[in-house]
């Protein structure tokens, strides 16, 4: 009877974690793939790395403490592998917020990050399985407009293209009416002086600054940007659908 309780109350401590460090395994090594794959900051990979030898460290200190318990029918230090890597996560989680800040300030939007301006606005939109959703980020440049315009020497000038025109502020062409105006919710007036960027981010883009076949896809993923000389403000735009 008290081999069967120690093997429920062996059960009950060490084995409820395991679901918690499967998901968080397999959250953080799609963290850590996507992370490569978009060639992100060096903090970022680090830190979704480490997340994922949390977690599987964690499965495999799980199977070694309980197999060591079953045999010997007494709990020891060893019993409890699992539970200091469940603190050992638990400061991981606390730095994520932080960590995620940083790279935030650090991450750049065609050479700008926010850490370098001061940001006016922004939102995102981004959610579900399939990360549909947009994103804008508006910079106030003035204070560092000099460094401002170095990013913005290989810029294309505006006006922008026909097709980032229409998607952007709507518009009609061969007597289709496009009624988009993705620059109202990026909160993107009509500028004149200035510069812009593009990004092509489609997986079936051939050219990422071409934006010739934007209209001949079910599907939008790109990027814009666009520097008002003005007002020394940047609009940075992410649509993806």
């Amino acid at each position: 009877m008290k081999k069967k309780i120690l093997i429920i109350s062996l059960f009950v401590v060490l084995a409820l974690p395991i679901p918690v460090a499967m998901l968080g395994c397999l959250l953080t090594t799609i963290w850590f793939l996507a992370s490569l794959i978009k060639v992100t900051s060096f903090v970022e990979i680090i830190s979704a790395l480490m997340g994922v030898l949390i977690s599987a460290t964690y499965i495999i200190s799980y199977i070694f403490a309980l197999n060591k318990t079953w045999r010997e029918k007494t709990f020891s230090m060893k019993s409890f592998l699992p539970i200091a890597h469940c603190l050992l996560a638990l400061l991981y989680l606390f730095s994520l917020k932080p960590t995620a800040n940083y790279i935030g300030e650090t991450t750049e939007y065609f050479g700008f990050a926010k850490k370098d301006f001061s940001v006016v606005e922004e939102l995102d939109t981004h959610g579900g399985f399939l990360g549909d959703g947009s994103y804008y980020l508006i910079l106030d440049c003035s204070k560092n407009k000099e460094q401002a315009l170095e990013k913005v020497k290989n810029w294309n000038k505006l006006p922008l293209s026909e097709n980032l025109n229409l998607i952007m502020y709507g518009g009609e062409k061969d007597g289709v009416t496009y009624g988009y105006e993705l620059a109202e919710e990026a909160h993107m007036p009509a500028i004149d002086n200035g510069y812009y960027m593009f990004e092509d981010r489609h997986s079936e883009s051939k050219d990422s600054r071409d934006d010739s076949e934007l209209f001949d896809r079910y599907s939008y993923n790109f990027s814009i940007a666009i520097y008002d000389c003005d007002t020394d403000k940047m609009y940075y735009f992410e649509f993806d659908t």
